[in-house]
């Protein structure tokens, strides 16, 4: 039951994540940056470029909607 139930929560957060929601990108960001500290394992530059790189690769799915609707010509809200 709890294999099916994460299942259904990493399906939840990858839909959320790809439409650009606020909370997914965050979490997508922390799980990014965890991966890349324990893939680092122990060296300093490779566990400073893990963290920096979380966010832009975090935010991919943000960016192409925004560029999307840029193209499609919808105005998009500040």
């Amino acid at each position: 039951m709890h294999v099916l139930i994460g299942i259904a929560m990493a399906v939840a957060l990858l839909y959320f994540w790809l439409i650009g929601h606020w909370f997914a990108r965050i979490l997508v960001c922390l799980l990014f940056g965890t991966l890349g500290v324990l893939l680092a394992s122990g060296n300093t530059i490779a566990l400073i470029c893990a963290v920096v790189l979380a966010w832009p690769l975090a935010s991919l799915p943000s960016y192409y909607w925004q560029r999307r609707a840029r193209q499609m010509g919808y105005a998009r809200a500040s």
